[in-house]
């Protein structure tokens, strides 16, 4: 089992952040915090929270699922810790009163053997107290429990109710989307649409959003896999509430490669996208980023690709196919001027990075110019989750480190350069 002091000291000194272990703890604006278990551990969401972060993780053994939910105070260490047994989680949002979970819940076969013995999921919205009690529950499921749903995003509308976004697979058909509307008070499920598309499947991203208008809006992949080729392209579904009528913008669907939708996000000006580019073959593999207006119209010329090593002296790719690095785009925040930092992973060796999967940073402005990037990692592979900004500027991102086989969660506090120092 590896050491979590091992794995601070490897990522402090690949950082050069040695300051950070010798400062006072209340002159840090920085830091990194992992989170050990004896089981895989991995970070999915970190939110700011009154006076700290709320850390939303999964923690897998060979019989169950469990979510861990983390209070930490402002430097990232843990207050209180609950798990959740039998689910997992894809999201979680602090409120007012307390926190948003969502995610699935887990019906295993008594007798079980292994994971692969799941009988069933639903997707999931928990409300956990400030005390970290769960005081509402509320599952999305078929009438008749034959359907696999699982949660991927909310997020609350002008009238208070949250808005969910899932996937349902039923059996012999392609795998769908879901939207559903929740009362916040009741939790009561107010109405709920689905769509599938014919010979494709639905990968959604794990941010929801609402237009000028009100509509719903967020990314997907439309999946399609044959044999040992996996070919999707982006798609930006909007739909009226209740409405069964889906309005989609697309990116790349007369392209022969993968396009991910990892992460959605919104400014004044409309909404960026990251996710990950590749051959059908999943591999030569990048970063790529587009912007969509208001009405989610995918805009043309916005899209930029980036790749670990070729892009290291701020510069895009020219040719989205050539890749030196094999990169990932998993999650994306907005910046105060209009741009984007972009989190994913690298797959980086000795010349830049320190081998195996490092935390890649990309900060583009308004315009999709790349103003700097940032490699960090440790001697594992370290990938990311969520990245949020914070009111000071710097980044809050949340990931995990897998050693050996066996993960474990972090959070992350850089500065508004992306650098983690005193």
């Amino acid at each position: 089992m590896k050491s979590l002091c091992l794995i601070t000291t490897c990522f402090f000194c690949l950082v050069s952040c040695k300051e950070i272990e010798d400062a006072p703890a209340l002159e840090r604006e920085t830091f990194i915090q992992f989170f050990e278990k004896g089981d895989d551990y991995t970070g999915q969401m970190a939110d700011q929270d009154d006076d700290g972060f709320i850390v939303a993780g999964n923690l897998q053994n060979n019989l169950k699922t469990s979510i861990v939910i983390t209070k930490t105070d402002a430097l990232g260490n843990i207050q209180w810790e609950e798990i959740i047994e039998n689910a997992s989680v894809s999201s979680i949002k602090s409120i007012s009163d307390g926190y948003l979970i969502f995610g699935d819940s887990i019906e295993i076969d008594s007798t079980a053997l292994s994971l692969n013995d799941i009988t069933k999921t639903k997707a999931q919205l928990l409300k956990m107290s400030k005390s970290h009690q769960i005081v509402n529950r509320v599952t999305i499921k078929a009438p008749d429990n034959s359907i696999d749903f699982h949660g991927n995003a909310m997020n609350i509308d002008a009238a208070g109710n949250i808005i969910t976004i899932g996937s349902l697979t039923v059996p012999s058909k392609s795998t769908q989307f879901f939207v559903a509307s929740i009362n916040s008070s009741t939790f009561d499920t107010l109405w709920t649409r689905r769509k599938e598309l014919i010979d494709r499947d639905y990968a959604n991203s794990k941010s929801v959003y609402f237009t000028s208008t009100g509509q719903i809006i967020w990314a997907s992949a439309a999946v399609k896999v044959q044999q040992n080729a996996t070919r999707s392209y982006l798609t930006i579904p909007v739909v009226q509430p209740q409405s069964d009528f889906v309005n989609s913008s697309y990116f790349g669907e007369n392209e022969d490669n993968y396009y991910s939708a990892a992460d959605i996000q919104q400014t004044p000006l409309g909404f960026g996208v990251i996710g990950t580019y590749s051959s059908p073959s999943l591999d030569k593999s990048n970063i790529y980023f587009v912007r969509a207006s208001q009405n989610g119209t995918i805009q043309s010329g916005s899209e930029r690709f980036f790749d670990g090593l070729r892009s290291e002296n701020n510069t895009p790719l020219e040719d989205k196919t050539i890749s030196e690095s094999e990169d990932s785009g998993n999650a994306l925040s907005t910046t105060s001027d209009g741009g984007f930092l972009l989190a994913g992973s690298s797959l980086t060796t000795t010349s830049r990075g320190n081998g195996g999967k490092d935390v890649f940073l990309i900060r583009i402005n308004a315009f999709g110019d790349m103003l700097w990037n940032r490699i960090i990692g440790g001697s594992g592979d370290e990938t990311v989750s969520s990245v949020k900004t914070m009111p000071d500027g710097g980044f809050l991102i949340c990931g995990s480190s897998s050693i050996n086989g066996l993960s474990s969660a972090f959070i992350m506090k850089t500065d508004a350069n992306g650098d983690i120092k005193k």
